[in-house]
């Protein structure tokens, strides 16, 4: 064997360099395991990826409309004024009375002496001020349920659901992004007047939800469907025609956006927009008069006063048209009514449905509070602030700047400036809830305030919100008396 070099030492023998043990494999430290699902690292950390996700505003919108849908069907038969065993033990809230009443005479049900339509022949309808459309979703409601709250209420409980996702769309055919859209739709939802008027047996909620279908169909230029959609609404509440005025004002707007407010380039954008609105008013007053016309042929219009029928159209609107022309109140508000400006400072709100219970201490009453309380009262947090997103939305308008700010303002004056004319010109009686059909805008204009807030000021406003909910809700208790 031959040697090896002088200077590659043998293994093990002078020079030799040992091998270096092994190093010891590191253990790593308690505190690095894994965090558990439910830290708040960890669950900060899955919430800022879920609403990440582009589905996350339609996911919280439906999680929103079922949480509305709960807060609206909480007590739906509620309140009782006897033993609940018969529909006529249950009370009517508000309006519920004629329009209750109206739908159990179009059934064939009987109304109770001295309740109005009492004297109305079976399957006509006795409340002939208003179109017979949205009393025979309440009596559709009856015939499935019968004459019982689930009966007469369920129609409201759908429109008003269809009202949060119309409400979402909307703002969506407005070209506002899906989180905008979303927080529209919530305030909607937490809104006291739309959650009352979404459970209870009045026109208000059918009407703002076709409205709100119209004008969302012409900003997607279906202007035919969109005139249907309005023509609808005229057979539900004539304050469908108000939604025409909101058309012109956005084509107005929408005429000096394109124009960049010079003289050059107007006409042909006012020649479009003429076309467009004068297609769409055409459909709406064909639907109108076709529709009231079947209406007035099946179920016919009654007035117990006069003890005269309205079998078409034109007389009917004539009739509608005095009635509603003859409500004034020449000096002034008085009870429940009010001036349109004092709703925007939440005055006069409306008792709509009252039951106290008495507090006693030591054998004498020491207090009284409510139980059940239904109001027409808008949430505060809402409506304290419609000036000033209205404020913000007309110079972004009027700078040419979005069509979500065009159609918010739009929304707000062409609903709200017809009371004012109607109540400061001719003295017509008006009332709170007559902002129903308003509100739309006002939840466009206030979303779009806080939009571009800072955040910490979005956060405080939402915990306002939830306040403002809680305490306006009907039931303040959960055993519901």
């Amino acid at each position: 064997m031959a040697d090896p070099p002088p200077n590659d030492p043998l293994p093990g023998g002078p020079g030799a360099v040992e091998p270096s043990p092994p190093a010891p494999a590191e253990t790593a430290p308690a505190d690095t395991a894994p965090a558990a699902w439910w830290a708040p690292g960890r669950l900060a950390g899955t919430a800022v990826r879920l609403l990440s996700s582009p589905a996350a505003p339609a996911a919280l919108l439906g999680a929103v409309t079922m949480a509305s849908v709960g807060a609206r069907v909480f007590y739906l038969d509620q309140p009782c004024t006897a033993s609940c065993k018969t529909g006529y033990d249950h009370a009517l809230i508000f309006d519920e009375k004629y329009y209750v009443n109206a739908a159990r005479r179009i059934d064939g049900f009987a109304v109770q002496g001295g309740d109005p339509y009492s004297n109305v022949p079976a399957g006509a309808d006795g409340n002939a001020e208003h179109p017979q459309l949205g009393k025979l979703f309440i009596a559709a409601g009856m015939k499935l349920f019968g004459n019982q709250p689930a009966g007469w209420r369920l129609a409201s409980l759908i429109a008003g659901t269809l009202a949060i996702l119309a409400m979402y769309w909307l703002i969506r055919s407005a070209r506002g992004g899906p989180w905008l859209a979303l927080g529209g739709a919530t305030l909607m939802a937490v809104d006291n007047l739309l959650l009352v008027h979404g459970r209870i047996a009045t026109l208000d909620i059918f009407v703002v939800v076709a409205m709100m279908a119209g004008v969302a169909l012409y900003l997607r230029d279906q202007r035919i469907a969109s005139g249907a959609s309005l023509g609808v609404a005229c057979c539900i509440k004539l304050v469908a025609p108000y939604a025409f005025l909101v058309l012109v004002i956005i084509e107005a707007l929408r005429v000096r956006r394109g124009s960049g407010g010079a003289t050059p380039g107007w006409r042909p954008l006012l020649k479009t927009g003429a076309i467009r609105f004068g297609i769409c008013l055409g459909v709406a007053v064909g639907t109108y008069l076709l529709l009231l016309f079947v209406l007035d042929r099946t179920v016919p219009a009654y007035d117990p006063g006069a003890g005269v029928y309205y079998r078409n159209p034109f007389s009917h609107t004539q009739h509608m048209w005095n009635y509603a022309k003859d409500l004034t109140s020449p000096s002034g508000p008085t009870g429940i009514a009010s001036y349109p400006w004092q709703w925007l400072l939440n005055q006069e709100p409306i008792n709509y449905f009252r039951v106290d219970t008495n507090v006693f201490s030591g054998g004498k009453q020491v207090g009284t509070f409510p139980v059940i309380f239904f109001q027409g009262a808008m949430n505060p947090f809402i409506i304290f602030l419609v000036l000033p997103g209205l404020a913000l939305a007309l110079a972004a308008a009027w700078r040419h700047v979005e069509e979500y700010a065009i159609v918010g303002s739009a929304w707000c004056l062409g609903t709200f400036l017809p009371n004012v004319v109607q109540s400061g010109a001719f003295h017509r009686t008006s009332y709170l809830y007559y902002m129903v059909p308003v509100m739309p805008g006002v939840y466009m204009v206030v979303a779009e305030l806080f939009r571009r807030l800072p955040r910490p000021a979005t956060v405080g406003w939402a915990c306002a919100l939830g306040y403002g909910f809680q305490t306006l809700y009907p039931f303040r208790t959960w055993s519901g008396h």
